[in-house]
C-alpha cells in the first residue's frame, strides 16, 4: 500500500510539473540558438522577477495577451525579455511557424540567430519597466549537449520520484550568479522539443 501511495505522489509531482502552464496561463516563447565552432547553444536567462527568482535558467517567453495569437506572444516576449536587443522584425523573419513543440499551455518556436557574445545582453540589462524589459538576466550560451544532459538528469529524477535541482556546471554561469539550476518547467519540455518533427535541435 505505501508502494501504490508513493507512486501516486510521484505522478502527481510529474503531472504538476508538465500541466503547470496549463493551470494558469497560456503562454508562448522562442528558443534562441546559434552554432558556433560548429556546436549548438541556447541561449538561456535567470529568472529577475521577484515572484519568479527561484524559477532558475530558461529560455525566453511567456503569457499570451488578449488579442495575441501565439506566435505574437512568443516573439513580443522575446523581445521584451532580451531588452529589445533581439527585434521583432529579426525574430518575424527567422522564425518557421510550422516548427513549433506544442506542450499542455505552452507553445515554443525556434530562431537561429547569429553569435553575439552574452556581454551583448548582460552589458544591457535595464531595470525592470512597464515595456516588459528587465524582467530576465543575466544571460548565458549554453551548449545544447549540456541541456540534454540536464534534462536525462531531470527525467531520471522524476521517474525515481526524487526531484531536486538540476544544476548548471559553474563553468558556464557569470562567476557572480548565485542562481545555479535551471528551471524545471523548462527541462520537462526537452523531450518534447527533440521529437518535434524537423526540430533544429537533435537529440544526438
Amino acid at each position: 500500500m505505501k508502494a501504490i501511495n508513493r507512486m501516486k505522489q510521484c505522478l502527481s509531482v510529474i503531472l504538476l510539473i508538465v500541466m503547470a502552464p496549463a493551470c494558469f496561463a497560456d503562454g508562448a516563447g522562442v528558443l534562441i540558438f546559434t552554432k558556433k565552432d560548429n556546436q549548438l547553444f541556447v541561449l538561456l536567462a535567470d529568472h529577475k522577477k521577484l515572484k519568479q527568482q527561484k524559477r532558475g535558467w530558461s529560455t525566453l517567453g511567456g503569457s499570451i495577451k488578449p488579442g495575441e495569437n501565439d506566435l505574437e506572444a512568443a516573439i513580443r516576449e522575446v523581445y521584451e525579455e532580451s531588452n529589445g536587443i533581439i527585434k521583432r522584425e529579426e525574430l518575424a523573419k527567422l522564425i518557421k511557424p510550422s516548427i513549433k513543440t506544442v506542450t499542455p499551455g505552452f507553445v515554443i518556436y525556434f530562431a537561429e540567430i547569429d553569435f553575439r557574445s552574452s556581454d551583448v545582453f548582460n552589458q544591457t540589462m535595464v531595470k525592470q519597466s512597464q515595456n516588459g524589459f528587465g524582467e530576465r538576466g543575466p544571460f548565458i550560451w549554453l551548449p545544447w549537449q549540456e541541456i540534454l544532459i540536464a534534462a536525462k538528469e531531470f527525467d531520471l529524477q522524476q521517474q525515481n520520484c526524487n526531484p531536486k535541482a538540476v544544476r548548471i556546471p559553474r563553468n558556464f554561469l557569470p562567476a557572480d550568479e548565485n542562481t545555479d539550476w535551471f528551471f524545471d518547467a523548462f527541462l520537462a519540455t526537452i523531450d518534447d522539443i527533440v521529437q518535434t518533427k524537423n526540430s533544429p535541435l537533435p537529440a544526438f
